[in-house]
């Protein structure tokens, strides 16, 4: 819930991987396109990627807390909630880690990112998560830390789980990241009968 918090539980859980995961994101989003980042978090995508490339940049989040710190800094930031709210049209649609959060409605997100996107969306989810670990204790606290503020969201995502959803829909790249932790879809909307 606190943007200082949730960049350090991000570093220990990316570890070396880390930077290279934004950096992987943002190769894939042409210099000049409109991007459109939800569930942003402490936008970091925008900071340590993005920032100073033409274009325009919009992160959204559920965490009043995250847009107020964002917009602190200088960063074009949103309250957004999936159940009420559209999602922006943009070039690029970006959701990084937390499709989880959207159980079960998930397939509503993913079809309502590929009619706002006009090139491409990209998601990044992980296949690896503390949730599910064979220690109760660090699963427990790992249910509880992934809350957004709405419930908790103790299902997770497995590998074969994750590459099914992703092929249901005009998947263009499918790569793992930060060492097999997580899995990185990217869709062609233009693919998609609209």
């Amino acid at each position: 819930w606190h943007p200082c918090l949730y960049h350090g539980a991000m570093r220990l859980l990316y570890g070396r991987h880390y930077r290279a995961r934004y950096a992987e994101i943002a190769r894939r989003i042409k210099i000049g396109t409109s991007v459109v980042d939800l569930c942003c978090g402490d936008c970091r995508l925008y900071t340590q990627e993005l920032a100073g490339r033409e274009g325009s940049y919009l992160g959204l989040d559920f965490n009043a807390g995250f847009v107020r710190h964002a917009r602190k800094r200088g960063v074009p930031a949103e309250v957004w909630d999936f159940r009420q709210d559209p999602i922006p049209a943009a070039d690029v649609v970006v959701l990084q880690g937390s499709l989880y959060q959207f159980m079960p409605d998930y397939v509503e997100v993913i079809e309502r990112m590929i009619k706002a996107a006009r090139q491409a969306v990209i998601i990044t989810e992980p296949i690896l998560n503390l949730s599910t670990s064979p220690n109760p204790f660090v699963a427990w606290v790992a249910r509880r830390a992934a809350n957004p503020g709405s419930h908790p969201t103790p299902t997770r995502f497995d590998e074969s789980g994750l590459r099914d959803l992703f092929n249901r829909f005009p998947l263009r790249e499918c790569v793992a990241l930060a060492g097999g932790r997580e899995l990185l879809g990217v869709f062609d909307p233009r693919g998609h009968g609209r």
